[in-house]
């Protein structure tokens, strides 16, 4: 450790609320305490402990190494949030200290950046039009702002509804202007003669700026190739049709709609967008499974941005598969239906394994440091299932199958100090496997290793 010639290979702190790149935090993520994720490194002793530092200096709570600790695993650490007040650019790291010889060493650090000042500063300008008459867009250019960065998400707000949006880019920071494109159909669902259009700045850190100064546009009502009349069911039948309405969301389901076994105790929630041009307290959604309409239509509730309906999963969701989760829109205005985008979801209630899991292989007994038990194919084996070790009744090494494993064979490796650590001359070793819904496998067979005193 410190002042020796040995240093360990530590993995820096993990902060998953920080962006990878630059370690900018969410201002809301600064309104609680941050996990900070450490992984244990080999050669740590049962005795050594560590505790966070940021900026080189030692903060928050001790924690002190036990004989159930082992490499690889990962433990978590608090540091609270008054230690990132200031806005500014912060070190985290952490600091591992020989409880016998009091000698320390300190991990690499990550960046951690906290931004609490939105863009624009006390005034925006107003959209820029250069030629407000064309046949089919209008494109609006955003002037330089205060706080201008790449990331910045630009919101266009168009007689007090959402507009289309922008990313500043790069280039917007030297050359090119920002430009926003408002497409006729758009423009014409507004069903008004004059459009008063502003935005607003939300950066990365997610710091609202105040809304831009408005400007407003003139539409002529009388060309009738390029507005429609605001009085004409016919259009705005037209307009309904080919409105695009965003899939529903469920909060429940993975990034790619797997929904874990513990969320399969109760009824999933789900939850409606209102889309534009909604009549709140009149118009209905309808959820569809797989295309199929099921229940009663739900009228959109007033003064709402979304609004939520549960999946009876005894009677909908009783089979194991993908479905397709969407709704049915019918306006009051021509009453005419309009489909959503769906949202997949996914249900595995089957553990993996099936009825037997083989026992791990262990091609050399001998071993000097380590032992490395294979891991042999099993039914229902995925990427994203955990293995997790257990010898002699306490947990081992446990391994993430990766995409690789399910060609290669797993290796997982046992280290001398650990197996001694059994204090026995025959070690039991077994397995078992959670897959990512959360379903556990039944033990694997087990096998018994004679260790040579």
């Amino acid at each position: 450790m410190n002042n020796t010639n040995t240093r360990f290979d530590y993995a820096a702190p993990f902060v998953s609320v920080a962006d990878p790149l630059d370690g900018l935090i969410k201002v809301t993520d600064l309104d609680e305490p941050l996990r900070v994720d450490i992984t244990q490194w080999d050669g740590a002793r049962p005795g050594y402990f560590v505790q966070l530092m940021l900026d080189g200096n030692l903060i928050g709570a001790i924690r002190t190494f036990s004989e159930n600790d082992r490499p690889g695993d990962v433990f978590s650490l608090e540091m609270d949030n008054g230690y990132l007040t200031d806005e500014r650019a912060y070190t985290l790291g952490f600091r591992s200290t020989n409880h016998q010889s009091l000698l320390h060493d300190d991990s690499p650090v990550i960046p951690l950046i906290v931004d609490r000042t939105a863009p624009g500063a006390a005034m925006l300008a107003a959209m820029v039009f250069d030629n407000a008459s064309c046949s089919d867009s209008v494109t609006g250019l955003i002037p330089g702002y205060a706080g201008m960065q790449t990331g910045d998400v630009i919101q266009s707000i168009c007689n007090d509804i959402p507009g289309p949006t922008q990313l500043v880019v790069a280039e917007n920071l030297t050359a090119l202007p920002v430009e926003i494109t408002f497409t006729r159909e758009f423009l014409e669902s507004l069903q008004t003669e004059k459009v008063k259009i502003t935005y607003h700045v939300t950066d990365r850190a997610g710091n609202q700026s105040i809304l831009a100064r408005h400007v407003e546009l003139n539409l002529p009502t009388h060309d009738s190739t390029l507005f429609l009349s605001r009085n004409s069911s016919a259009n705005t039948r037209s307009i309904i049709q080919t409105k695009a309405l965003d899939a529903p969301s469920i909060p429940v389901a993975q990034a790619d709609g797997l929904i874990p076994v513990d969320a399969l105790n109760s009824d999933i929630i789900i939850y409606f967008p209102v889309w534009l041009g909604a009549h709140l307290g009149i118009d209905t959604n309808q959820l569809m499974i797989n295309g199929v309409l099921v229940g009663e239509p739900v009228t959109v509730p007033d003064e709402a941005t979304e609004f939520s309906l549960t999946i009876p999963l005894a009677t909908q969701l009783k089979e194991d598969g993908s479905y397709d989760i969407g709704y049915r829109a019918t306006s009051v205005i021509g009453g005419t239906p309009n489909d959503s985008a769906i949202t997949t979801i996914r249900i595995d209630r089957t553990a993996p394994g099936a009825a037997m899991l083989a026992a791990l292989a262990f091609p050399q007994v001998n071993f000097g440091d380590r032992l490395i038990g294979r891991l042999p194919g099993y039914a229902g084996m995925q990427a994203g299932d955990l293995v997790q070790t257990i010898c002699n009744g306490k947990d081992g090494p446990c391994c993430l199958i990766k995409t690789e494993h399910l060609t290669t064979p797993m290796e997982i490796t046992f280290r001398s100090e650990f197996l001694q650590s059994l204090e026995s001359d025959v070690v039991k070793i077994t397995y078992q496997i959670t897959d990512r819904a959360g379903n556990r496998s039944i033990l694997a067979e087990a096998v018994d290793l004679t260790l040579q005193s």
